[in-house]
């Protein structure tokens, strides 16, 4: 058995038909060429080989989902459903999935993945995306997706139940808005206690000892000063009644302690 003939064998049973060359000028063997050197069996199978190359490389081919058929389907023009000639399969030309009709492909991956795919892509590949997904569908995942990266920046999630709590104001004696527990917003430690105010007069909470108000001086300086022109009454009220209740809660804490010492 010759050289060229174990190398066509081996190559079109790899499927590497593009290593198919001369071994002298190292020209493309044509189809003529491979046809007189190898036996039916290798022929048929280097033929399927050309063919599935050939529709691979058209747009308006894709194959049919199932493993056992895999029959090239034909696109037709502003259709999302094709029909397989081999097992008369009907799927989405999308998905590859069954027919499913006017609703949106299903999408089981990363949803990060498909939003910055969608957010980076141009008006043609967007278009694609929104006829394939739904265009409401992907702007809801959009704000979903930055709703998270918001609450994972600037909330908490409650030690108890998890669900996501975000700090306003006030002092670092925190209720969750969904379960109702008492935390503490510096170590998110659960603050089970008859008072749960005890947990800030306590020695042994180094990062939280007497700092039941820290944080608030912070947060009135980032807010800025009041130009003057949206002076609201009611607001100052409320400010100056929450500004009563933290000090009457501080006076209590600093009674407490003169009574323990």
């Amino acid at each position: 058995m010759s050289s060229l003939l174990r190398l066509l064998r081996r190559l079109i049973k790899e499927g590497s038909l593009h290593k198919l060359q001369c071994m002298e000028c190292q020209e493309e063997l044509n189809p003529f060429d491979v046809q007189l050197s190898v036996e039916p069996l290798l022929w048929d199978k280097y033929q399927q080989f050309q063919l599935d190359n050939a529709l691979s490389s058209m747009q308006d081919v894709v194959y049919c989902p199932r493993p056992w058929c895999n029959t090239a389907v034909i696109k037709e023009a502003d259709c999302d459903a094709g029909r397989c000639p081999g097992c008369s399969y009907v799927f989405c030309v999308h998905c590859r999935r069954g027919y499913h009709g006017v609703d949106p492909c299903a999408f089981n991956g990363d949803k990060r993945i498909l939003v910055d795919e969608y957010e980076g892509a141009d008006v043609k590949t967007k278009q694609n995306m929104e006829k394939r997904y739904g265009r409401a569908r992907l702007r809801n995942l959009c704000d979903e997706i930055k709703a998270e990266e918001w609450v994972s920046k600037n909330a908490k999630q409650c030690p108890k139940c998890k669900f996501p709590v975000e700090k306003m104001g006030g002092c670092n004696k925190m209720v969750c808005s969904k379960c109702g527990s008492a935390f503490c917003w510096i170590c998110m430690h659960r603050l089970t206690g008859v008072d749960p105010y005890d947990h800030f007069q306590d020695p042994q909470n180094k990062n939280c000892f007497m700092n039941l108000m820290m944080g608030i001086e912070d947060s009135d300086e980032e807010g800025g000063e009041n130009d003057g022109d949206d002076f609201d009454e009611a607001a100052v009220r409320d400010d100056g009644l929450f500004v009563l209740e933290e000090l009457r809660n501080v006076l209590g804490q600093a009674v407490r302690m003169l009574q323990n010492i």
